[in-house]
């Protein structure tokens, strides 16, 4: 468990990155280029496949979006690359469908690329592989699973540091 201090720590960080984009590349293309070289990788080898295309109908968050062929209700984050399970642009909103508005979803691995940015080569074992665990487990065990899934330090801190982003930049190139 992290300390409220840690944790004061990481959100005044995330939100200086916000304010400054050029950080935000910054470090995610030297401190955190572990995982964005990674990023761009699977990003390579899912395009050439046809598994996923960037988002044409909105520019709400750019380029660094791209979308699943299948519908899936999961997305993740490597690096500076997001990759989000057929969500649709409606009315300005992402979403699985008309009904139901997932902005959040995007908001939280924009979140999860801050704290590439921030924790850099340690994000793998501090962010990556336990966030890995907990979706699997908690698909594969849902009657065991206890409490939110943002409830764990790493999952909250990414939909928050996703916030800060959104407040400050309504696109990312």
């Amino acid at each position: 468990m992290k300390s409220m201090n840690e944790m004061n720590l990481f959100y005044k960080l995330a939100k200086f990155i916000c304010k400054h984009r050029w950080l935000y590349y910054l470090l995610n293309y030297t401190w955190g280029l572990f995982l964005t070289l990674i990023g761009w990788i699977t990003l390579f080898f899912l395009l050439i496949t046809d598994k996923v295309y960037r988002n044409q109908d909105n520019d709400y968050f750019g380029k660094m979006i791209y979308l699943t062929r299948k519908k899936h209700d999961w997305a993740f984050s490597i690096g500076t690359i997001v990759i989000c399970g057929n969500l649709r642009v409606i009315n300005n909103s992402w979403c699985y469908s008309e009904d139901e508005v997932n902005l959040s979803i995007v908001q939280h691995e924009i979140g999860h690329s801050i704290q590439n940015a921030i924790f850099g080569p340690f994000m793998v074992f501090i962010v990556n592989i336990p966030s890995m665990i907990r979706y699997w487990y908690r698909s594969t065990f849902p009657q065991k699973a206890k409490g939110g899934y943002y409830d764990i330090w790493f999952e909250k801190s990414a939909s928050i540091a996703g916030i800060y982003w959104k407040a400050k930049w309504t696109d990312i190139i």
